[in-house]
């Protein structure tokens, strides 16, 4: 495995015109979220990514759903992408398991209709990390019928939710022992 993670990501800030300068009547969110810089209103997006040396934005994730290991912050969109393009994967979630700061990486795995995920697709789905920086990652892959998701729209998981059931589901990795 990989002796660290760290990645040249960071929280992906607006700076235009079209950023509004204030939520109206929320200054507790303000202050959050707007930046004054040199008479400019900047406005984080509470999302993460990087700019590769061709200038293109690359996402990485929400920054709230980042996990945090004894080995550095993984982001979760560049890991899943690793994963998802298995042909029998239909989607996964990377979520932590145990103390921010120690979480353990977990893998929740939606697979195709009709499939299931087995030791062998296990193997496979590891071999597709290799050569990677996600080499190791996850510790654990967890099959789950479903993702629990904002009915609006398929693709928003409710990361909290799933990492509620990860963590019933391997409650020695919960408890810290992974790591």
């Amino acid at each position: 495995m990989s002796t660290s993670f760290k990645l040249p990501i960071g929280e992906i800030v607006v700076d235009a015109p079209i950023v509004s300068p204030e939520y109206k009547e929320r200054p507790e969110e303000n202050a959050r979220a707007k930046i004054r810089l040199e008479g400019r209103i900047l406005h984080r997006m509470d999302d993460l990514g990087y700019l590769d040396e061709r200038g293109r934005l690359w996402f990485c994730g929400r920054k709230n759903e980042r996990l945090e290991t004894s080995k550095g912050m993984i982001p979760t969109v560049p890991v899943e992408a690793v994963f998802d393009e298995h042909p029998r994967v239909a989607r996964t979630a990377l979520v932590g398991l145990g103390r921010r700061g120690t979480e353990v990486p977990v893998l929740c795995v939606e697979m195709q209709p009709g499939e299931r995920l087995s030791p062998v697709v296990e193997e496979e789905l590891r071999a597709r990390a290799k050569g990677t920086r996600w080499d190791g990652l996850p510790r654990r892959f967890l099959a789950h019928r479903r993702f629990p998701v904002d009915p609006r729209h398929n693709s928003k998981i409710h990361r909290a939710e799933l990492q509620r059931w990860a963590a019933r589901r391997a409650p020695d990795l919960a408890r810290g022992g992974g790591e």
